[in-house]
């Protein structure tokens, strides 16, 4: 990385390092908040740190509070009260030592409300039946969730859901509504397919004609980073407006030019 990043290899001064970065190990809850509450303030203390990254902070809590069938409600509830914690207490490493603070979160795969399905049957006083087949199933498409509801309002603070046209399937991040409100900004990565058309001709052994059969294989990957909120940026418009398209190399994270070119005028 340090080779190939340009911004690196042509720094003036002393070369920069991947030396000076501090790493460790929290495989439970436990470990991780006392790793957190005294060891962090006194690296922080001792090293001029300007970073500190958390990979991943829904990691340890699915493990902890996802274990008993009977015990849901109060599991969301300590969980709940741990989060507000947690976030009160990176807020105050933030402020103390002058740190930015980055918490990795997983996702989820949303599914939406399956369309109702309404039999529509024919009158009793019927001269004779039309058919024999079965009642046709007429398909309604789910009722709009009301304004207040958190299915309805989380596309907005979520950065999936604010496309009703989006083709992807929709992502939720992982702890819930009180995780949202203890950050200051989330920024989402989105990535996409690219597919490619393969035409396969296959010969018929007792005809002359040939048969092509048509297949699409994954052939590389495309990434996005949308800003969901922030207090210092405005945020990314629906669906993919707005977002930064990125590549991942050797010298790691670089934009994508876009190519379109300009509509003539």
């Amino acid at each position: 990385m340090l080779a190939s990043n340009p911004c690196f290899s042509r720094a003036a001064g002393p070369r920069p390092s991947l030396d000076n970065i501090h790493a460790t190990v929290t495989p439970d809850l436990e470990s991780q908040e006392h790793i957190l509450e005294y060891q962090v303030p006194v690296l922080l203390s001792r090293h001029p740190i300007g970073l500190l990254v958390i990979d991943s902070v829904a990691a340890n809590y699915r493990a902890e509070f996802n274990r008993r069938p009977n015990g849901r409600g109060a599991d969301m509830a300590a969980r709940g009260a741990d989060l507000v914690r947690l976030g009160a207490l990176l807020r105050l490493l933030a402020r103390s030592h002058g740190i930015a603070v980055v918490v990795a979160n997983q996702v989820a795969d949303r599914f939406d409300a399956a369309p109702v399905a309404v039999i529509a049957s024919s009158s009793a006083s019927s001269a004779a039946p039309s058919s024999s087949l079965p009642p046709l199933a007429e398909t309604r498409p789910p009722a709009p969730p009301p304004a207040l509801r958190l299915d309805h309002q989380q596309r907005w603070f979520t950065g999936w859901g604010d496309d009703p046209y989006a083709l992807d399937p929709a992502k939720t991040p992982s702890l819930g509504l009180v995780w949202t409100t203890q950050i200051a900004c989330r920024i989402v990565l989105l990535k996409r397919a690219v597919c490619a058309g393969i035409v396969a001709r296959d010969r018929d052994e007792d005809e002359d004609d040939d048969r092509e059969e048509a297949a699409s294989i994954q052939t590389a990957w495309r990434r996005w980073m949308k800003i969901v909120f922030a207090p210092h940026v405005p945020s990314s418009g629906p669906g993919l407006d707005g977002c930064v398209e990125f590549a991942i190399n050797n010298g790691g994270l670089k934009a994508v030019e876009d190519v379109t070119p300009a509509s003539a005028s």
